[in-house]
């Protein structure tokens, strides 16, 4: 693997990640390694067997003196003479070698409830380090989990052990008892071993020992930071204290649940779930996706986390309205689903919905919007608020390219049109992004509270919005657009790139590749059934549908994406994990 000079020491252990990973992980591996040093070699007591010279000393007998040293006493005895006195004759020093016997670096982490989460990223740092460490002093090197004595010592750093060590999680705590079942366990360490423990503080104090080595770790308090604290003691005495820098967002949660891209979401067979016909919506905060069942109602499937993760089948809302629903997205803790009723807007939501946002709203002006009578396609509603939090407005695509807001004054609630001709729409933490077509131009809108609009550019290609995480500009977003032909120009906080497609793919997203922090484009290959993502001078192909996919979308929160197909297939993909995080394939009739 080609990695940075810093981090070559430890390239042997690093090449078990995939390379992004191992650069997300190598400056926590510096850092760690800094602070806790080499392993020290061991002092002779003087007392061993005579071996020979290994050496050079200002003391001895004069049987030992150097021939340099008898040169001056020939040719400038004064200067002998001056150099005895001040202690400066250099003689050979007696080699006494003593048995180092079975010398061995010991590392025992802590699994229990205060190490879940971030610090099991330094704990993977601190085993990388304490590992290439032992090696380069020649000592045996072995790991295990304090609170299962029972199970021997790993002696290797692999992919397997790797995922042992983070599978390892429990509830219990570990106390001078579980120390001395490993002890048993293991004969005890004899003077000359390496013996370190790595957990929380209170693993320190519960232990009460000062002939251990600790790797003190603990999650920085701080929301404006992620970083994890470690301080390193020997023996009771604290050497080094480092705050070490989390990975992104993505990164961290891979090393965590799949770092080694081994896991894949299971195939389930199920009823179709959602029609052809109907688009897929993500939520705001990309945890779920709604769209329309084959019946008309309304289809919720809930997004996992990773692709080991476990998730029930789609379900149907029961939302019973007057009307039709034109748009759902999230707010709190449930859904909100945008309905026609009897010339007005009513909003609905689940038994967790705010009351706040539940009600009709009547329309500002009657004659600028007409409702649609048929269901058309499946909009999306997000929730916008204010700095101070203290005003609220609901916008929703109906199905048809009109954004709407959904607002109070007063006592009343108000439903009013902000554009049309919205082909995409992005929420931001302040605003939403929305694209605007006409005339075969299109231009890119912020929408802010009270329907504050500012304007980009006019553009003359298509405009993509989607997921840019650290990339994305807090203003204007992660956007691609069109400069013609199948080139695309990508802005993002570091400028933009210029992206050529290849002939016969169709572009339909942007989206970040985790795995090079780089953007690119995503796009369908000609038989429909092939996804790729294509960045400046790469390209990426996903794992195949089963038939020909109908309609995709790309989360507004997350490198993730959602497609149906024409057999009824429904599938969410991570770019993340380059794997299914949830498949289902529809059961035949």
């Amino acid at each position: 693997m080609d990695l940075p000079e810093v981090l070559k020491p430890w390239a042997a252990e690093l090449a078990i990640f995939p390379r992004d990973l191992a650069l997300s992980l190598g400056p926590l591996v510096r850092r760690l390694s800094l602070a806790i040093g080499p392993l020290g070699k061991l002092r002779h007591s003087r007392e061993g067997e005579v071996d020979g010279f290994d050496g050079l000393t200002h003391r001895g007998s004069y049987e030992r003196l150097l021939a340099t040293e008898w040169l001056f006493a020939d040719e400038a005895p004064e200067e002998f003479l001056r150099r005895a006195a001040a202690g400066e004759h250099t003689f050979l020093r007696i080699a006494r070698p003593e048995p180092d016997g079975s010398r061995a670096s010991v590392a025992l982490f802590d699994a229990g409830p205060t190490q879940i989460g971030s610090p099991r990223i330094a704990h993977l740092a601190t085993l990388i380090v304490l590992a290439r460490r032992a090696a380069a002093a020649g000592a045996s090197f072995g790991w295990g989990i304090i609170q299962d004595p029972e199970i021997p010592l790993s002696s290797e750093v692999s992919a397997s052990a790797i995922s042992r060590l983070l599978a390892a999680r429990t509830v219990s705590d570990t106390t001078e008892a579980t120390l001395r079942a490993w002890q048993v366990r293991t004969g005890g360490p004899v003077e000359t071993d390496d013996l370190w423990l790595i957990g929380g503080a209170r693993l320190v104090r519960s232990i009460g020992r000062n002939d251990l080595s600790c790797v003190v770790i603990e999650d920085v308090l701080d929301p404006a930071v992620r970083q994890v604290r470690a301080a390193v003691r020997v023996r009771a005495r604290t050497i080094a204290e480092v705050n070490l820098d989390l990975p992104e967002g993505p990164q961290a949660a891979r090393l965590l649940r799949d770092p080694f891209g081994a896991a894949t979401a299971g195939l389930v067979s199920a009823s179709r779930p959602y029609s052809s016909s109907s688009p897929l919506v993500f939520s705001a905060n990309g945890f779920r996706i709604y769209g329309r069942g084959p019946d008309g109602g309304v289809v919720e499937s809930a997004v996992p986390n990773s692709p080991r993760m476990t998730v029930r089948k789609p379900k149907r809302l029961r939302i019973v309205t007057r009307g039709h629903v034109m748009a759902i997205g999230r707010v709190g803790r449930s859904y909100a689903a945008v309905c026609t009723r009897d010339g007005n807007v009513e909003v609905l939501g689940g038994r967790d919905a705010g009351a706040r946002d539940s009600g009709i709203y009547e329309l500002l002006e009657p004659g600028s919007y007409t409702l649609p009578s048929e269901p058309g396609g499946l909009g999306p509603c997000y929730l916008l608020s204010s700095a101070d939090g203290k005003t609220h407005e609901l916008h929703f695509l109906d199905g048809h390219g009109i954004l709407l807001r959904l607002f109070h004054k007063g006592d009343r609630r108000l439903a009013a049109v902000v554009a049309g001709g919205i082909e995409a729409v992005h929420p931001l933490p302040d605003a939403i992004l929305s694209v605007q077509g006409g005339a075969g131009t299109r231009r890119l809108l912020r929408i802010g509270i009270g329907a504050r609009m500012d304007t980009t550019s006019v553009e003359t290609g298509p405009v993509f919005l989607g997921f840019g995480g650290p990339l994305s500009d807090p203003e204007w977003g992660f956007r691609a657009v069109g400069e013609g032909g199948n080139t695309f120009r990508v802005h993002h906080t570091k400028g933009s790139s210029r992206i050529a497609v290849p002939a016969g793919l169709d572009v339909f997203g942007v989206a970040l590749s985790a795995r090079r922090c780089q953007p690119g484009l995503l796009a369908k290959e000609p038989d429909g059934r092939g996804l790729v993502l294509v960045g400046q001078s790469w390209t990426h192909r996903l794992q195949r549908a089963s038939s020909e996919i109908v309609h995709v979308t790309v989360s507004p929160a997350a490198s993730h994406l959602a497609y149906t197909t024409a057999l009824g297939e429904f599938a969410i993909y991570s770019l993340d994990y380059d794997a299914f995080l949830y498949r289902l394939v529809a059961e035949a009739r």
